[in-house]
């Protein structure tokens, strides 16, 4: 009894939350439609009612428990205004739109919000143009439309019998006869009496496939995307496709007929809804975690049958068991052996090369995607959306489900990427996990460690860096990267040794020109430097405009922040036209302007000012004291006797020697007496050393102490 009330206990708990878990209604805002997705299940049908801008769909045999939270994150509210679920599920219109509906492997129901077809309004119509009547009241005559007439037929009668005609019994004999002749050519090259063509595979000569359908297969149904009134065929529907009619291979063709094709509209290409079906990517299973020298030499052993033919599914069991090691090279270049090899695991195998760019292909959703392809995914796409508590869970448990070997790969990057996505305690549950197993080497854990901020002072990560950058050369880039903006951050400047480094590891790794690479933080500290040729010559380096404004900026930003007055004039010299004008640089642009006008400099300054505020000098106020006042007025009139009989230290000094030179320019008489030689020397070394004093620094008045 006690057993069966725990049970019992055990049973509603679990289904309790299965109840209470609401499954996430995923959105996408599209040309043309907005389009739902809503995960209703296999077991349930959907009806739509009501006119107007409220729609209704109500479902059989209840309603779903459905998280309509994140609707609103990826859909505008062009034409759906709002979404509530009680008994039904309402949906509030803004436009004059139709609802589509089709079912989606079974367990999603995909709701498409689609405008309504544009047609002219009625009444619009021009006379002049629909008129065909002439002014006597007769019809105009209705010429032939050229591009519509045939432009030559053949005479050729319509039973008359093609001689390549095909059918079934035909297909089944040329397969037949191509299978022998493969067999004969097979013999041929086993003994010795043919050659491989070159550049040729082995199977080059082996029959394809018959095209046509098999007799008795029943003919794909060609169904549209059902709508309010019709059913609800899949998507599998749409996309099948009608098997092409037997007849001749031929196309003629003039060159008046594709001037009529080049007319025709281009079809639009559109995104997949989902993930491939079948693609759970089961990576625990595809090696047994022995060791890698293990099975190897068994899986390469099965690559080739007794005719020295590829056996695809031996090179992609080989491909999966590089992935599962983290050799992507190497899984790349055998999935690349075989014909329609799953995009999947080519997309992954291109991720740990390290491949430029987004590998995997654009869909509209993931609510089909297995775990492991989602976050693969999610590491793939740099500029994708943040996720939410669910998908973060979700992330966290595919990342513990995979091989140690590739935890070890992905888990620094997932832990930059939810570092990004500010996701800072899953980034730190992520680095314990490293931590605790003990893999990464000291390097590898310093650098994530540095990222979580779980590093010392300043001082002491600097050194290390430097310590990395001497013991490990695989990370070196990345430790110089940080090296060069913990010295920016700092407002340090980077000796000239570190920045030769700097540079050659830009032509070492190709450094791509974009925000928070090597490429960019050694551009910054050659100019924090004072090497601002340099730094404009790697900003050039940059093809696209936004990022090039955003060095730009970047640039002006530190050279205003280090109160660099000669750098400012230099880069706005240099580059003050070639910055965009827009809101987000308004106040550095101001700033700069006014320290132009501080500085005397107007026209840098009209040039960086953003336009329509104005900047006003700063206003000066006096502080002379008369005494002062009256000693620069006779320094600028030249009046030396007055200012040598003021207070006024080497300017009155200077004045004083001045004012005993001969007034008429009379030459002085030369000197025989070497004494008196050496004494002049020592006066004009003296003098020099005045003058360079009273240059420095205006005449001021000595206060006694």
């Amino acid at each position: 009894m006690i057993h069966a009330a725990v049970s019992l206990t055990v049973w509603l708990f679990g289904a309790g939350l299965a109840w209470g878990q609401a499954a996430a209604v995923q959105s996408g805002e599209h040309d043309g439609y907005t389009r739902l997705v809503l995960p209703i299940g296999s077991e349930r049908d959907w009806d739509v009612g009501g006119e107007g801008e409220i729609r209704r769909i109500t479902f059989t045999p209840d309603v779903p428990v459905l998280d309509l939270s994140s609707v609103f994150d990826r859909a505008s509210r062009n034409r759906l205004a709002d979404i509530a679920l009680a008994d039904e599920l309402t949906l509030s219109l803004a436009c004059d739109c139709e609802l589509r509906l089709f079912r989606y492997r079974d367990r999603f129901l995909v709701v498409d919000i689609v405008d309504a077809e544009p047609g002219p309004p009625a009444g619009t119509e021009d006379p002049a143009l629909t008129d065909t009547s002439t002014g006597t009241g007769a019809e105009l005559p209705i010429l032939p439309n050229p591009f519509g007439a045939r432009q030559m037929t053949l005479d050729i009668a319509q039973d008359a019998a093609s001689p390549l005609r095909t059918g079934p019994e035909q297909d089944r004999q040329l397969d037949q006869a191509a299978n022998l002749l493969a067999e004969q050519l097979a013999r041929a090259s086993s003994a010795g009496l043919l050659e491989v063509a070159p550049m040729q595979p082995l199977s080059a000569a082996d029959p394809t496939p018959s095209i046509g359908t098999e007799p008795g297969e029943p003919a794909p149904a060609d169904d549209h995307v059902a709508t309010e009134e019709g059913s609800h065929p899949t998507v599998e529907d749409e996309q099948t496709a009608a098997a092409p009619e037997p007849g001749l291979a031929l196309r003629a063709e003039t060159a008046f007929d594709l001037s009529r094709h080049a007319r025709d509209d281009p079809a639009p290409i559109e995104r997949p809804l989902s993930c491939a079906p079948g693609t759970e990517l089961d990576i625990s299973s595809w090696a047994s975690g022995t060791g890698f020298e293990q099975e190897i030499g068994w899986l390469r052993a099965r690559l080739y049958d007794e005719r020295d033919q590829l056996v695809p599914e031996a090179a992609v069991d080989l491909a999966q068991y590089y992935i599962y090691h983290g050799f992507g090279a190497e899984a790349v270049f055998w999935l690349g052996q075989v014909q329609d090899a799953p995009p999947a695991l080519m997309s992954m195998a291109l991720y740990l090369t390290d491949a430029e760019g987004p590998v995997f292909s654009e869909i509209e959703t993931t609510a089909a995607c297995s775990s492991t392809e989602i976050l693969w995914r999610y590491l793939d796409n740099p500029d994708g959306p943040a996720p939410g508590e669910e998908e973060t869970r979700l992330l966290l448990r595919a990342f513990a489900s995979l091989p140690r070997g590739l935890r070890d790969i992905l888990g620094p990057r997932l832990v930059r990427k939810f570092l990004a996505d500010d996701r800072t305690a899953s980034a730190q549950e992520v680095r314990n996990a490293l931590l605790r197993g003990d893999r990464l080497s000291d390097t590898e854990q310093f650098l994530v460690d540095m990222d979580v901020a779980q590093t010392p002072d300043p001082e002491t990560t600097r050194v290390n860096l430097e310590e990395v950058m001497r013991s490990d050369t695989r990370n070196v880039p990345e430790a110089m990267r940080r090296y060069l903006a913990l010295h920016r951050e700092d407002g340090s400047v980077v000796g000239p040794e570190r920045l030769t480094v700097a540079d050659a590891l830009l032509r070492e790794t190709g450094g791509r020109p974009e925000p928070g690479t090597l490429w960019h933080e050694t551009l910054l500290a050659h100019a924090a430097a004072g090497n601002l040729g340099r730094a404009l010559e790697l900003a050039a380096l940059a093809t696209d405009p936004d990022i090039e404004q955003g060095i730009l900026s970047d640039l002006f930003a530190q050279h205003a922040a280090n109160a660099d007055l000669a750098g400012l004039v230099l880069l706005a010299t240099a580059r003050a036209d070639q910055w965009d004008q827009d809101r987000a640089t308004a106040p550095l642009r101001q700033e700069i302007a006014r320290r132009f006008l501080e500085a005397g400099l107007q026209e840098l300054a009209f040039r960086v000012a953003p336009p329509g505020v104005p900047i006003d000098p700063p206003e000066t106020v006096p502080t002379d004291t008369p005494a002062e006042s009256g000693l620069a007025s006779a320094w600028r009139r030249g009046d030396w006797s007055a200012v040598a009989g003021m207070p006024a230290g080497p300017h009155a000094e200077f004045a004083g020697l001045v004012a005993t030179l001969p007034a008429d320019g009379t030459p002085a008489p030369s000197i025989q007496d070497l004494t008196v030689v050496s004494r002049t020397v020592s006066d004009s070394a003296a003098t020099r050393a005045l003058v360079e004093t009273i240059l420095n620094s205006p005449p001021t008045i000595s206060v006694p102490d």
